[in-house]
């Protein structure tokens, strides 16, 4: 039946997807050293959030262009 499944095009569009593994990371050695960036609205304005792995330390700043 799986075989029969893999072979359907209509099946495998529905299929999930299947999901990557987790990378695990070693912990940052000093500050800075690893950083996280993400965009994000909020109230029709964007905005840029730097978050530093060692210390959790964070900064937005608003993009105006």
């Amino acid at each position: 039946m799986e075989d029969l499944m893999a072979q359907c095009v209509t099946c495998a569009k529905d299929q999930p997807m299947p999901k990557e593994p987790l990378m695990s990371a070693s912990f940052p050695s000093c500050p800075w050293e690893r950083i996280a960036t993400d965009l994000f609205e909020l109230n029709r304005k964007v905005y840029l959030i730097v978050t530093d792995y060692y210390s959790r330390w964070f900064e937005i700043k608003e993009l105006r262009n």
